[in-house]
């Protein structure tokens, strides 16, 4: 079965840290959670100084509750596909990414 803290362990290896490049359209990011994202978990007032501060519980937060337990993480037996899944949802969106998948 898959694992959570792994697929995130893995995750935030790849995202890295806070970035805010002109060209991406997500604009200011940290540890891959976009300003948008961490807005409609946390409060619309927040920007992209306070995104800079994002602990590691609301990281977690948003990862588990947006994107692996809409996808049923924990109920997918190949942790390689759980882990594919997710990870496209987070990029895409869940709707696109179980959709594709299917």
């Amino acid at each position: 079965m898959a694992k959570f803290d792994l697929f995130l362990n893995k995750l935030l290896r790849i995202e890295g840290g806070y970035s805010n490049h002109k060209n991406d359209r997500g604009g200011c990011t940290n540890k891959g959670v976009t300003l948008s994202t961490y807005k409609a978990f946390f409060g619309s007032g927040l920007n992209c100084d306070d995104l800079k501060k994002i602990t590691d519980k609301e990281v977690t937060k948003i990862y588990k509750e947006g994107y692996w337990d809409p996808c049923y993480g924990d109920k997918i037996a190949c942790s390689q596909v759980a882990y594919l899944l997710v990870d496209w949802a987070v990029n895409s969106g869940v709707k696109t990414a179980v959709k594709g998948i299917q």
